[in-house]
């Protein structure tokens, strides 16, 4: 039996890593399957009494996650996005217990640092989200000294690398009609202090360009997806840090972003865009398109999800696939979960 759709993936490693989705029973019942090799053999590992609809989680009256990141090969967190629930692993998936925290839009996690955006009526939409702290694995959170992000886009993100650099951003709105640019927050100390900073693509000016999508990754990289408006047409490019955000290099014209960005490192970027997957190997210089959904996978959605590992192993999802590249997204493997 299969996912009726991979939801979210997860890997502490090149090789191993979990993802979860819908199972085949009558509910959307929560499957989570584990890997040890890179996805070359697959076993069902325990999963939260949940459910996990492939449409989200807005019933508050039933438990409910969709997503999940481990913070070692032992502890990990399952949770819905916005009206989910959390539940928590000490045991790699084997056993998971449910948690007194709710409303979470976004989690970061390495090592005993945890971050979380915790909205009071789910995913930012109150007009305000607040940054949670956890420095015990997530065990407790507190919220003294963090910021709290009002995105007029109704969207929030949190970052958290193995260095101590960490984000956190709540994005503008891009149709305009409200705030555009972001707030970004960013601190080099896992969470303990942080300085907020203009919009990098608006370069402190109002409007536009503005931040659309944040990618971190190894060695403080922070990657920057920027969309502009020039003569009435969208237009969009990339920028990127090499120092935690400090500084950022020069702006390189990227194809339009489909809501999913994500960096390898400072040269290896990707965009999911609604033809499929484009990668630069340059910073963003120049673009070359590696991966379309299968017909049979695509769905309404296109590619969900692009989760770098190391600079050379990346997965994706779309649909009810998922593909696999070691060569930095330039030559992918697709397969169905846990076929």
């Amino acid at each position: 039996m299969l996912f009726r759709s991979p939801l979210a993936l997860t890997f502490v490693s090149a090789t191993d890593g979990w993802v979860i989705g819908p199972g085949a029973c009558a509910m959307s019942c929560v499957w989570i399957y584990h890997t040890t090799d890179g996805g070359a053999t697959k076993a069902r590992s325990g999963a939260p009494a949940a459910d996990a609809p492939s449409d989200g989680c807005y019933d508050v009256t039933a438990l409910c996650v969709n997503t999940l990141h481990f913070a070692t090969q032992e502890r990990g967190f399952a949770f819905g996005v916005n009206w989910g629930d959390v539940y928590v692993t000490d045991d790699a998936g084997t056993t998971w217990h449910l948690l007194p925290v709710t409303d979470v839009s976004a989690m970061a996690l390495t090592g005993n640092y945890a971050l979380r955006l915790q909205a009071p009526d789910g995913g930012c939409n109150s007009g305000e989200c607040q940054l949670e702290r956890s420095t015990d694995g997530g065990v407790t959170w507190s919220g003294t000294a963090q910021p709290a992000v009002t995105p007029e886009g109704s969207a929030g993100d949190t970052f958290l690398q193995s260095d101590g650099h960490a984000y956190v951003v709540g994005y503008g709105n891009p149709a305009g009609g409200g705030s555009e640019t972001a707030e970004i927050y960013r601190s080099n100390n896992y969470g303990a202090t942080w300085t907020l900073e203009n919009d990098p693509c608006a370069n402190g000016s109002p409007g536009r360009p503005i931040t659309v999508g944040i990618a971190a990754s190894a060695a403080s990289v922070l990657a920057v997806d920027c969309l502009a408006d020039e003569g009435g047409a969208q237009r969009g490019f990339v920028i990127v840090s090499t120092d935690g955000g400090a500084h950022f290099g020069p702006s390189h014209s990227a194809p339009p972003s489909f809501d999913v960005f994500a960096a390898g490192s400072a040269t290896v970027l990707a965009v999911a865009t609604a033809a499929g997957l484009s990668v630069s190997h340059n910073g963003g210089v120049t673009w070359s398109a590696t991966y379309s959904c299968p017909a049979v996978n695509k769905g309404d959605n296109g590619i969900q999800v692009v989760s770098f590992e190391t600079a050379s192993v990346v997965h994706l999802i779309c649909g009810n696939a998922i593909a696999r590249s070691t060569d930095g997204g330039l030559k992918w493997a697709t397969y169905t979960f846990p076929g």
